[in-house]
């Protein structure tokens, strides 16, 4: 009787077990906005890009689902992450801030190398020194960061002639046309809209990269469960190793 009993209690924990990513009852809801490549939202359409191709490959190999929108403003989803009226959101770069408020996955969901473009013939380069783009006028776009040295480098004077603009397509259709010497923007948003413009062939990078950023998926602390984050860094460190990124950015520059 007693075998009995261990038998069939025996059976009912291996029937009720659950891995923690696969015991969620609905796929987590994970808002974006409009970034291309890495993220294309035309209002009322389904997100695509590089980083909704890598969250579909994160699914498959962490059992975590996710339903991907772009239906709220950026400010929004950040509230909106913080209450957990929504799980999550991407991308986003990490601070000490923003540690205290999000979970931050280990691994990283893509990383950005902002890079100087210049004309093919332009015979700038960057070593490391920005000090020796002091009297080149190089294209941004208002009010984004470049990261902590290029930005030091504005706020000190060092770069004198920014030349600001409202979006990258100004940026590069300045830089084909000649009236600006350079654009910094991340390379592969810059291969993306230069594709576009059909300037690939009249342009290339100029030099190293001046910064480069890394971006994360972050989640509320109030819906998700650490156990499946744990999961979510397998898949992306897999992905990393095997060569799955590399493959699915190579996509969006060819």
């Amino acid at each position: 009787m007693r075998l009995k009993f261990i038998l069939l209690l025996s059976a009912l924990c291996m029937g009720l077990y659950v891995a923690p990513v696969m015991a969620q009852g609905k796929p987590l809801t994970v808002g974006t906005f409009d970034y291309p490549p890495y993220i294309t939202a035309p209002e009322g359409a389904k997100p695509t890009g590089l980083a909704v191709d890598l969250w579909t490959e994160i699914s498959k190999r962490s059992g975590v689902e996710v339903k991907i929108t772009a239906e709220y403003p950026m400010q929004r989803e950040w509230a909106m992450v913080e209450e957990g009226t929504m799980d999550g959101m991407f991308s986003i770069k990490k601070t000490p801030e923003r540690e205290k408020i999000y979970i931050f996955p280990k691994e990283p969901l893509y990383v950005q190398d902002y890079v100087f473009f210049v004309l093919k013939e332009s015979k700038l380069s960057y070593t490391g020194d920005l000090a020796a783009f002091a009297d080149v006028s190089i294209g941004v776009v208002s009010k984004v960061s470049y990261g902590k040295t290029f930005d030091t480098a504005v706020e000190k004077g060092v770069l004198k002639k920014i030349d600001a603009a409202r979006t990258y397509d100004q940026d590069f259709q300045k830089l084909l046309a000649g009236r600006v010497d350079a654009v910094v923007c991340s390379k592969l948003v810059g291969l993306s809209i230069l594709k576009k413009l059909g300037g690939l062939d009249k342009t290339k990078v100029g030099g190293q990269p001046v910064e480069s950023a890394v971006s994360y998926t972050v989640f509320s602390k109030k819906t998700v469960k650490q156990a499946q984050v744990d999961e979510i860094d397998k898949a992306l460190s897999s992905m990393r190793k095997d060569g799955t990124i590399d493959k699915l950015e190579a996509k969006y520059i060819k």
